[in-house]
């Protein structure tokens, strides 16, 4: 089966405010900065970091990019819809974020008690989960899918992981609020799956992750997710793992939830079995597979010391 591969851009540029006819400039302050939306073409200067400056200069081809300024003449989105997202923890507070999180709507308002559902502590909407409000933390196995992880280099330090706020953002940012940058989707319901390792050292495998993940494909296929974000994957699993990991996606296939997943980072031909990454390499019909290509629409290639790494690729997986 041939699967899907979807360019997306992660960098920003300076460019025009004004919207052509049938397009939408949102009034986001950092929109002007996000070139992964739209790519003016020609010499671009981007900033690598948020913390000081560290700008870098790239050539760029016009129109490399999702087009996301017509698509929103069109539709900006809707809270409606739920998007599943699993990650190491979120910072569901972000002033940019927290109006588009998910709020459960079995666990939400008062119970005939007079007390609020969300901090009751029953499973008042019985699917299993106690005063699950936003998602849940399958790591703690608690209902607070918080950013915060056990380092894995000094296992006496609890520090904030950073990598969701990108992907909450790219989904979901609040567009049009004059407050940050522009999301995909200026409105939708983003439910929180954390999945992360705690603890787990460099060279060491996270052998419970695929268990994880796959108890948060369940929830989210049973809890009224549509797609589910996966920036992730597990490699070298046991084969019962594995098998548990992809029957949990063929289950939310059956409810028709897309699965979005990376490629990966490695800058491998995934066809090739030795290169195996999954869920990127399942025979699934659900699952939608995300590259990443430069400014100028090829795959991203880079050097690391004596390694050169980049998205990974493969015409069939």
């Amino acid at each position: 089966m041939m699967k899907n591969i979807v360019p997306i851009l992660a960098a920003a540029v300076l460019v025009s405010a004004q919207a052509p006819a049938g397009r939408v400039i949102p009034n986001d302050p950092y929109f002007k900065y996000q070139v992964s939306f739209r790519n003016p073409g020609g010499r671009v200067e981007i900033e690598r970091t948020s913390i000081k400056a560290s700008p870098v200069k790239l050539e760029a081809t016009a129109g490399i990019d999702p087009d996301i300024t017509r698509a929103w003449a069109i539709s900006t989105g809707s809270g409606k819809v739920v998007v599943a997202l699993l990650d190491d923890g979120f910072f569901y507070n972000h002033e940019d974020l927290a109006g588009n999180i998910w709020a459960n709507p079995g666990e939400s308002g008062p119970d005939p008690t007079g007390h609020s559902k969300e901090t009751n502590r029953v499973d008042d909407d019985g699917n299993g989960y106690v005063d699950d409000v936003m998602g849940w933390d399958f790591a703690f196995d608690d209902p607070d899918p918080d950013c915060y992880v056990f380092d894995g280099k000094r296992r006496d330090r609890v520090q904030p992981y950073w990598h969701s706020i990108s992907a909450l953002g790219i989904i979901g940012a609040r567009g049009d609020n004059g407050v940050g940058v522009a999301g995909v989707n200026w409105d939708v319901s983003m439910m929180l799956l954390k999945i992360g390792a705690q603890g787990i050292g460099n060279g060491e495998k996270d052998t419970e992750r695929p268990g994880r993940a796959a108890k948060a494909i369940r929830y989210a296929a049973d809890n009224g997710a549509r797609v589910i974000n996966w920036s992730g994957y597990v490699s070298d699993p046991a084969p019962e793992a594995l098998a548990e990991l992809r029957a949990a996606i063929a289950y939310a296939g059956t409810k028709d939830v897309l699965l979005v997943v990376g490629a990966g980072n490695s800058g491998l031909d995934v066809d090739r079995p030795e290169n195996a990454t999954y869920p990127v390499c399942f025979d699934l019909e659900n699952i939608l597979t995300v590259a990443m290509v430069d400014f100028k629409g090829g795959l991203v290639s880079y050097q690391a010391g004596d390694r050169r790494l980049g998205s990974n690729f493969g015409p069939e997986n």
